[in-house]
């Protein structure tokens, strides 16, 4: 069964809370396959996306420990969303290298559903430039095929990461 989109991300963030300083694993792993390094962007959820900022900010301080920083950044409804994601997370294999690849391989997913979805859109904004003679159908293109080749690295990705295990349900 294909996770939602919702439930992949809230996923990756739950892990991520509990091990903050996988990110630098994953942004090294990520760059050895020629892809950007993980962002809030990489999360359509708001809620996501603002937890993920917190969560880079809270490795690059020294001040408190990342999850600390985080929690006493978080307004009470967004400390619920924590907790819940806590949660979802809480019988998180303690071999880091498997919690890496697993993390690796549902952010892969993620990105993989986002750059499609991108794709699609503009390739329709492609076709409707062209039936009126736009002139950005080219500059859609450009974007598409810039859009292409991102999917074939993450492809790539994806088969050094599925070879190993199977993506978690």
């Amino acid at each position: 069964s294909r996770m939602s989109t919702y439930a992949l991300e809230a996923h990756c963030v739950g892990v991520i809370l509990r091990r903050p300083h996988q990110v630098y694993r994953v942004d090294r792993a990520l760059q050895a396959e020629g892809l950007a390094r993980i962002s809030p962007e990489d999360f359509q959820h708001v809620d996501h996306q603002s937890t993920v900022r917190l969560l880079l900010e809270s490795v690059d301080q020294d001040i408190a420990e990342p999850l600390n920083f985080v929690l006493s950044s978080l307004s009470l409804p967004m400390m619920e969303l924590a907790d819940d994601l806590l949660a979802r997370t809480a019988d998180l294999d303690p071999n880091e290298d498997r919690v890496l690849e697993d993390l690796l391989r549902v952010l892969i997913d993620l990105r993989e559903r986002s750059t499609r979805q991108n794709i699609e859109y503009l390739r329709f904004m492609m076709q409707e430039a062209q039936e009126q003679g736009d002139l950005k159908a080219s500059q859609y293109q450009e974007t598409m095929v810039q859009h292409t080749k991102v999917l074939q690295s993450l492809h790539r990705a994806r088969g050094q990461y599925t070879s190993r295990t199977a993506l978690p349900h």
